[in-house]
Formats: C-alpha cells, sequence, structure tokens
C-alpha cells in the first residue's frame, strides 16, 4: 500500500474547468506519484475524462475511480452519493477526492479535524469555501461524490533497515542467552536443565541468526 502524505502543497487550478484534475494531481502526489498538474490534465484529456467546456463529464466520479485503478494501480472505494461520516472516518488514510454538485466543483480531502474537513482545495475562493469544509458548507453545496484512495499515513511503515533488524535480533538473543546460562548455573531439576538446554538456548540461536 503506498504511503501518505497529507500534508503534500496544495494544487492550484490555473483555470476554470480542471479542478478535478488540479484535486487527482494533488492526491497522486500525496501518495508520492512523480505528477504534475499539467501532465495528469492532459492525460485527463486524453483519456476523455473531462472537457474545457464542461469540466469533469462523470460527476459520479466513477470513470475518474477507475481510470485511477488502471492507470496507476490504486485500490479505490467510492460513493456516488458520499456520507459525511464516510469521508471523515476515511480521510487521513489516504486522498479522498471529493466532488460537490450543487458546488460543481472537486476538491481533495487532507484529514478530518475538529468542525469538519481539511482541504486541499485547487480554487480557495470558490464560492467562498477555502482549505476547510464544516458540516454547513458540506450541507450546502451537496449532495456530494467522492473517492477514496487507501494509503498508510506517512510513518506508518516499516522504516527499520537491515542492519537495525539485526542487530535488534542480536541483542535480543544476547540478553535471552545471558538469562539461560544464569539459570544454569541454578540447581535445577533435570527435566527444567533439559528444557533450558536443549529448547531455549538453541533457540535463541535461531533468533540471532533471523532463522524463524
Amino acid at each position: 500500500m503506498p504511503e501518505y502524505n497529507a500534508d503534500q502543497a496544495a494544487v492550484r487550478q490555473t483555470n476554470d474547468w480542471s479542478c478535478s484534475c488540479a484535486s487527482t494531481a494533488w492526491g497522486l502526489q500525496a501518495l508520492g506519484f512523480p505528477v504534475t498538474y499539467p501532465e495528469i490534465e492532459a492525460r485527463m484529456l486524453a483519456a476523455g475524462l473531462v472537457t474545457p467546456a464542461l469540466g469533469l463529464l462523470d460527476g459520479s466520479g466513477a470513470t475518474l475511480a477507475a481510470w485511477l485503478g488502471a492507470e496507476f494501480g490504486l485500490a479505490y472505494e467510492r460513493q456516488s452519493i458520499a456520507q459525511a461520516d464516510w469521508v471523515a472516518a476515511r480521510a487521513g488514510q489516504g486522498p479522498v477526492l471529493i466532488g460537490g454538485h450543487a458546488l460543481y466543483h472537486w476538491m481533495a480531502v487532507r484529514r478530518a479535524a475538529a468542525g469538519g474537513l481539511e482541504l486541499a482545495n485547487p480554487a480557495p475562493t470558490w464560492h467562498g469555501v477555502g482549505d476547510f469544509l464544516d458540516p454547513a458548507e458540506w450541507a450546502t453545496w451537496g449532495q456530494w461524490a467522492a473517492i477514496w484512495l487507501p494509503a498508510d499515513p506517512v510513518g506508518t511503515g516499516d522504516d527499520m533497515t537491515d542492519e537495525s533488524r539485526a542487530y535488534v535480533q542480536q541483542v535480543a538473543a544476547d540478553e535471552i542467552k545471558a538469562n539461560i546460562e544464569k539459570a544454569l548455573a541454578l540447581k535445577l531439576p533435570k527435566a527444567a536443565r533439559e528444557a533450558l538446554e536443549f529448547g531455549a538456548l538453541p533457540a535463541s540461536t535461531t533468533l540471532a541468526e533471523g532463522r524463524f
């Protein structure tokens, strides 16, 4: 699963029809794809997803979601009539692209926050909606369509190097071995001694060598 940087710099649209292109470009950039807004605009035009006269042609988001899956190998979930709690529950766990039918505009959700949604809005002066969407604005400018691209927030993946992992394994094995040897120095019943000598002690070596 890709990593998601919710703090990726917003992409601002440079014309009056490509809000979906700018929002899509931001979502892909936030997932680490080295794409640009002009590139995504050109690709969406070539794919027949948008036109300068009408913007995004399929306001449900279904065609855009399918294109993202096919072109970039991304998993997605979507709602043609999105519920606010559905969006809020997924915001911050990957980009959520939202389109307001009454707003006639697409934006990207960075994360949920107290009192609403933090946005990467490609046109933050359109109808007074900025980079934060509150419940009143949600109610005013819906109904909404939404596309969620699941991802791991940056920093939640396994960042441990092989060298670090080997070091941790060795330290843990050394600690276990030292404790076993202390126990063997004591007077122990035969069964307990054999369990340590032939079970736990070899297991500590296996841990240190990473053979598990």
